[in-house]
């Protein structure tokens, strides 16, 4: 008898890819399921979901500010406190923000546990500003 893995997280992929066998929408699981969820907090402004004012983040408040370390050190709490709010399934370590004046970026790396998962992970995120 073949035992299947065990799955601890799963969620619709949000970029609704199709699963061409089943033809129903693709599934993250595990660790690319709770990396969604924080990318979805993070990139999520405050107030931008009807009936839940306060889930997300306030970082695009901070796109239009100088890009620095005072700025960057900003970006750094706001990001942790968010996912420290609403991800209970994730036990952060550290973030690390680097600012890039020259192509007017902020390189995000997230350093965190996920519950059930023995390993560190790590997710980066690129935020620039449109001109």
């Amino acid at each position: 008898m073949i035992k299947q893995p065990v799955r601890l997280y799963k969620d619709i992929d949000m970029k609704f890819t199709k699963n061409f066998i089943s033809k129903d929408i693709g599934k993250k699981f595990d660790v690319h399921a709770v990396r969604q969820a924080m990318k979805n907090i993070i990139y999520t402004n405050l107030n931008e979901r009807p009936f839940e004012p306060n889930w997300g983040s306030q970082i695009r408040q901070l796109m239009f500010e100088p890009i620095d370390d005072t700025t960057g050190n900003a970006l750094q709490r706001l990001v942790n406190q968010a996912i420290e709010n609403h991800e209970p399934r994730v036990d952060v370590k550290r973030v690390q923000v680097i600012a890039n004046q020259k192509d007017n970026e902020y390189r995000i790396y997230v350093y965190y546990y996920i519950l059930g998962i023995k390993d560190l992970q790590e997710m980066d995120l690129v935020l620039s500003r449109l001109r």
